[in-house]
């Protein structure tokens, strides 16, 4: 899912875990800290027939409390920023048991957001902290981050209220960096005919500055859809772009230091084509390449003119080629 839209968790007795289909999602076991009540063990954890897991735990003797949690944005491109946004209520506060609209949104929970890659065994958290978990105040708590790696992921929330411990975790999908807004009039009648996408990826979920050359996928497609969808351009069909596709063989590729418009170039990188419209750079990170500091972003300038003299550049929207070189540990 590559819109942004709004995941709701359904409420069954408790506190209900947004659903994920297990025919085509792994769901991986909660924190060891989300499977255990502090007085007790789980109360609740249970699936319903489509995937969704419940998991609510209350002190011995106290009936639990039901939350309903909300999730906007389920989708990102790695290494960029995003805001996740989380809205929690009280159903028992519900004006309208049939409208959850209704229920009252909580704020002032001492919040923790969780994430991992599904099926590890890391798990990453954080607490409530300015600019990276805020309590918005009205009931929405907002988890800013990126993602260092492409595929699926497990977020959530957590929080201890009255004793009674509750999480709400979310099937999320990360996808390679690149854009997917580039068109082109080959008529010159007013239309856009032609849509591009580059995606690329590193090799390493890290990249560190450990003179370890690192090597870069670049993909680059074209579509010829009739109609073009350039409101939703990633649901038109794309073939790969293969060097025979564009006026020089290979893309230009240069490694930017800095933010446009007062980037940087670093050096000019030599593609290799590996087949299937994916293009490769290689290159070694110095502890030099960070000046002294901890870490550094980078993003990578790709171009290229295709057979119908469209000319694409990375650098209209350079945010979504930006990637993190840190110090070696």
């Amino acid at each position: 899912m590559r819109n942004r839209f709004v995941m709701r968790s359904a409420v069954l007795m408790t506190i209900a875990v947004a659903g994920c289909d297990p025919a085509v999602c792994v769901f991986p076991e909660l924190p060891k800290s989300d499977t255990r009540s502090p007085d007790r063990s789980v109360a609740a954890d249970q699936r319903k027939p489509d995937g969704a897991r419940l998991d609510a735990r209350a002190p011995d003797g106290a009936a639990p409390r039901r939350y309903e949690v909300e999730i906007l944005g389920v989708h990102s491109h790695i290494f960029k920023t995003v805001a996740i946004v989380f809205t929690v209520r009280d159903v028992g506060s519900c004006t309208d048991p049939k409208d959850l609209k209704t229920c009252k949104a909580i704020s002032g929970l001492p919040m923790v957001a969780f994430s991992r890659t599904a099926g590890a065994s890391v798990t990453l958290e954080q607490g409530l902290e300015k600019g990276k978990l805020d309590d918005n105040g009205d009931g929405t708590y907002t988890l800013t981050r990126s993602f260092s790696w492409f595929g699926a992921y497990v977020v959530g929330l957590k929080f201890v209220k009255d004793g009674q411990l509750t999480s709400a975790a979310f099937p999320y999908e990360t996808s390679r960096g690149g854009g997917e807004k580039y068109f082109c009039d080959t008529n010159t009648d007013g239309t856009n005919d032609v849509a591009f996408q580059i995606r690329w990826n590193a090799a390493k979920e890290f990249v560190q500055a450990d003179d370890a050359e690192v090597a870069f996928s670049i993909e680059l497609q074209r579509s010829w859809n009739t109609p073009l969808n350039t409101t939703q351009p990633w649901s038109n069909s794309f073939d790969h772009l293969l060097p025979k596709n564009l006026k020089d063989p290979l893309p230009q590729v240069k490694l930017m230091d800095d933010k446009a418009p007062a980037a940087k170039l670093i050096e000019t990188l030599t593609p290799v084509y590996k087949g299937k419209g994916i293009y490769e750079v290689k290159r070694k990170f110095a502890p030099a390449d960070l000046g002294g500091l901890a870490e550094r972003s980078f993003w990578l300038e790709v171009s290229f003119t295709d057979d119908a003299g469209c000319v694409v550049k990375s650098s209209v929207d350079p945010e979504e080629y930006y990637f993190t070189v840190t110090a070696k540990k």
